[in-house]
């Protein structure tokens, strides 16, 4: 089976929203269902709830193992996010 990846990002504001959202869109940008999902990396601004990103994350990808951290900023394909709310 061939390796499919995604990238997905959010400057939501709303911590669990930006899990959420920035989860789904790498869902879909990776052309799979979220079940199928084995692992995912994030990155995330520091003045995000990481409690609260996390779980937005896991509403989407609850079963994949998780790695990353929190940074001054994130970089997505053809754009950068340094400002105070990112996740990717």
């Amino acid at each position: 089976m061939a390796t499919q990846v995604g990238v997905g990002n959010s400057i939501e504001t709303d911590s669990r929203e930006a899990g959420r959202e920035a989860a789904a869109r790498a869902v879909a940008a990776g052309g799979s269902a979220a079940g199928a999902v084995q692992s995912a990396l994030l990155f995330a601004t520091a003045p995000h709830d990481q409690e609260r990103l996390l779980a937005g994350v896991r509403s989407v990808l609850p079963a994949a193992q998780l790695g990353g951290c929190s940074g001054e900023g994130v970089i997505v394909p053809g754009d950068t996010h340094e400002c105070d709310h990112a996740v990717a």
